[in-house]
């Protein structure tokens, strides 16, 4: 049998004679650590299997896994004391522990305090372990890191060369990320917005048309994903015991609206769905449409809005304005008037730009903006941002400020002070929804006065998560967030 093996091949190994011992792990970039933990795995056993954790769900971080699965498993079925090594298509070990049916599962020493299985990935795996009658065992070597080693040495340049991570990521303590999260778990989140369905529609192109210049393509399967302000608060519950919904039209069904504590949904415009047209092999958006839709706002919806209010209390509101209709004065003045924590965001796009600015809403205590959004707000394309959040401020009461910047990654403001993050993410898939991940991730650490170093790596965190996948088709989750959070601060 050769050493890199398939998972049938995996369950053909126990037999009676042997004894199998098992380590899992990315093991990205190998090290003298990852030698020595296979050598002490080895002697507690006559065969030692190596699972790899595969490309798919690896979370640690913008470039990683540095090498793909196909070369990790190459250079470690090259180590002496190795005898297979197994590719695993799933997020944790429980699947290869199901059939190996190891006798011992090799961990490092870090892993013996149970207060570092931040997930429960662990815990989930030794109860499997437990069941087919294996043993955990914690080698006792020096702990080298993977990560450590890739964010010194080859973390691109952009990222490496910020203040943020030579200063400012340094100040965050390794178990604050989770503390935090913790912390406002139990904070009642509202969301109010349009709801927006993102269609997508595969083509291949044919060629040029025989009577003009138009592109024929082929019309190919259509896919939709709920949008706007149901997948903030699908993303909302990543971090969130309690969200509640107001909104418009129809959503999708998924098991999202069951997590809901509340919902408010409005028959006060028609459906909206944006459908755009890409390139099945690229990938590439090809075209974009707009289908018509209307709101027709009456005394009866906004009076149900104020009840709705005066009935459920919420610690935070986030308002999503994505310039369709949905937020007038009247609307606007409702939710500025509540005690709450007022999050907002205020997009420009094909369907409303030169209409939907920023500076409609007098006040919140958080707000999100993409840097060009603030620039046409402000009708000054050349000024330096600072400059333009002073003019802002000067006008408009935000408190705290959270300017994107793309690929720049993104600019916090609060009082004097000002804070840059690099942006994570090395390639994306597509760019629709990455804001409102982003909001959706920041608004509770928002509301509890974090340091805004945290509040920057955590929102390009889940930035860079949401372009990994088509428009909002995983929502984000928090246990991969804080993962990616721990080996960024190696």
């Amino acid at each position: 049998m050769k050493k890199i093996i398939t998972s049938k091949e995996l369950s053909k190994i126990k037999n009676k004679k042997n004894k199998i011992v098992l380590c899992h792990g990315v093991f990205d970039v190998l090290h003298l650590g990852h030698i020595h933990h296979f050598n002490s795995a080895k002697k507690k056993g006559d065969i030692l299997v190596i699972s790899l954790t595969d490309d798919e769900f690896v979370n640690k971080g913008p470039g990683r896994p540095f090498f793909n699965s196909a070369k990790r498993a190459d250079y470690i079925s090259n180590i002496e004391s190795v005898d297979y090594v197994y590719i695993n298509k799933n997020p944790t070990a429980k699947e290869v522990i199901l059939k190996l049916k190891p006798d011992f599962y090799a961990k490092g020493i870090e892993y013996k305090d149970p207060k570092k299985d931040l997930h429960g990935n662990l815990g989930a795996e030794l109860k499997v372990l437990k069941k087919n009658k294996g043993k955990i065992i914690f080698t006792d070597d020096e702990v080298f890191s993977s990560s450590h080693l890739i964010n010194n040495y080859l973390i691109d340049d952009s990222i490496k060369e910020t203040n943020w991570w030579k200063k400012d990521r340094l100040n965050i303590k390794e178990n604050q990320i989770f503390d935090l999260m913790q912390n406002i778990k139990q904070k009642k989140v509202c969301v109010i917005g349009e709801n927006i369905i993102d269609s997508y529609i595969t083509s291949s192109p044919l060629g040029r048309s025989s009577k003009s210049s138009a592109l024929v393509v082929s019309e190919g399967e259509k896919s939709s994903y709920n949008g706007g302000s149901v997948a903030i608060a699908k993303n909302l519950l990543a971090f969130h015991d309690s969200v509640s919904l107001i909104s418009n039209g129809r959503f999708l069904k998924d098991d999202f609206t069951s997590k809901l504590d509340q919902k408010l949904i409005l028959n006060c415009s028609d459906e909206i769905e944006k459908e755009r047209i890409v390139d099945s092999h690229t990938k590439d958006c090809l075209l974009e449409i707009y289908k018509p839709f209307e709101f027709r706002w009456t005394k009866s919806h906004k009076e149900k809005i104020k009840n709705f209010f005066k009935k459920n209390k919420f610690e935070i509101i986030i308002c999503t304005d994505f310039g369709h209709g949905f937020f007038d004065k009247e609307l606007i003045n409702i939710c500025s008037s509540q005690k709450s924590f007022l999050c907002v965001n205020v997009q420009s796009n094909a369907g409303n730009r030169g209409f939907n600015f920023v500076t409609k809403w007098r006040k919140s205590d958080y707000l999100t903006v993409t840097e060009e959004e603030l620039k046409l707000a402000l009708q000054d394309k050349s000024s330096e941002l600072r400059d333009l959040i002073k003019v802002l401020k000067n006008n408009y009461d935000h408190k705290l400020i959270n300017v994107t910047q793309g690929s720049r990654g993104s600019t916090i403001f609060k009082n004097k002070e000002m804070l840059h993050t690099p942006a994570f993410a090395s390639s994306a898939i597509d760019r629709v929804g990455a804001g409102d991940s982003l909001l959706a991730a920041t608004s509770g650490f928002a509301s509890s006065n974090t340091p805004l170093p945290v509040i920057g790596l955590i929102g390009n965190i889940a930035g860079s998560e949401s372009l990994r996948y088509v428009a909002n088709s995983i929502s984000l989750n928090s246990e991969n967030i804080l993962k990616i959070s721990k080996f960024l601060l190696k």
